[in-house]
């Protein structure tokens, strides 16, 4: 998980939460490629930019009611995230999404979903079992892998190959900054 570019997370999320415009560019930033990869996924490209910047918009209204701590953070915006985008997904293809992209484990998953861990490892569980079943997963030499080790490494070694995605623009940070304006006068 993605942290802030700060000495201490715990100063970041108490400036954020006194409206503090830096702290929150910190937050915005140490979560951005993830949450742009995430959403990304789910919602046509021209929409992407706009719905970070919606979930973003949420948080900074809502970070007086936020409870966890600083190391919590991403989760919740992400779970912001997920209660914008619109999605029918099974609960095998979010768990798989927020493991993948999102960079979390079984416990981080379990609370965006408002799940218990248990499920969200059956989930995981079954997402590789019907890869195996649907269709046969190969290596880049041609032989079918089989283990879901094997899997995993190659999805990472997939991902690891995709172009990074950009930093946030300008004018996103730029509209952050005018919610926390706005939000804090």
């Amino acid at each position: 998980m993605s942290a802030p570019r700060c000495d201490s997370n715990i100063d970041v999320v108490a400036a954020a939460r006194n409206g503090d415009q830096d702290g929150w560019a910190e937050l915005y930033r140490g979560v951005y490629r993830r949450l742009r990869a995430y959403v990304a996924r789910r919602v046509p490209a021209e929409q992407v930019e706009d719905l970070i910047a919606e979930t973003f918009t949420c948080a900074v209204r809502g970070i007086d009611r936020y409870a966890g701590g600083s190391e919590r953070f991403d989760e919740w915006v992400f779970a912001l995230a997920r209660r914008l985008v619109p999605s029918g997904a099974p609960l095998e293809q979010d768990v798989i999404e927020l493991r993948a992209i999102g960079g979390f484990t079984v416990e981080p998953v379990a609370r965006i979903l408002g799940r218990r861990p248990g499920v969200v490892r059956a989930a995981e569980a079954q997402a590789y079992e019907r890869l195996h079943q649907e269709e046969e997963v190969r290596a880049p030499d041609g032989r079918p892998l089989d283990s879901r080790r094997e899997v995993e490494l190659l999805d990472t070694l997939m991902a690891a190959l995709q172009p990074p995605v950009a930093e946030p623009s300008a004018a996103s940070l730029f509209r952050l900054r005018t919610d926390v304006a706005q939000q804090f006068r």
